[in-house]
């Protein structure tokens, strides 16, 4: 878990830049990545890298998204997740109470790259804050690159 966190804000903190929601095109969660989604965006952190500084992980494009949500939003979001699950060509994916708590899949890309996205639970707790449950933070993680399942799995290892 502390991997996940560590290597997403490593990985932001090298280079930033804007990017075009056409990226996680034909996802059924590539709503949740795009600037006007009906996100919260006071709850959310984003990062985008891609270029050079991404070779050493064998990837052309990270966008990582970690986000607060209420349990409709999240329970919104992986069934997104889920559906996606549907079309993945190769897939790890953890269900705890009908919601997604971590994905792993990867969808066929152009050029001989994959598409992977990921997701993991990283908190659950409920609290109440300005009147709003407040009940999960997960991270959602789109990449696009050469990099095979074990190599993503040796970047951010799975919470067991």
């Amino acid at each position: 878990m502390k991997r996940i966190l560590m290597t997403a804000f490593i990985l932001a903190s090298l280079f930033i830049t804007g990017m075009t929601a056409s990226a996680q095109g034909g996802l059924h969660s590539g709503w949740v990545f795009e600037t006007g989604s009906k996100v919260d965006k006071h709850k959310l952190e984003t990062s985008v890298v891609k270029g050079d500084r991404l070779n050493d992980y064998n990837l052309s494009l990270f966008h990582s998204i970690h986000l607060c949500c209420t349990p409709a939003e999240y329970r919104e979001i992986s069934e997104a997740v889920m559906a996606d699950s549907n079309d993945a060509i190769d897939k790890e994916l953890e269900i705890s109470g009908g919601n997604v708590k971590y994905a792993l899949l990867r969808f066929e890309g152009e050029n001989g790259e994959n598409r992977y996205l990921a997701m993991q639970l990283t908190s659950h707790s409920t609290y109440i804050k300005d009147e709003t449950t407040v009940t999960d933070a997960f991270f959602l993680v789109y990449m696009e690159g050469k990099a095979t399942i074990p190599e993503l799995r040796a970047i951010f290892s799975k919470k067991k």
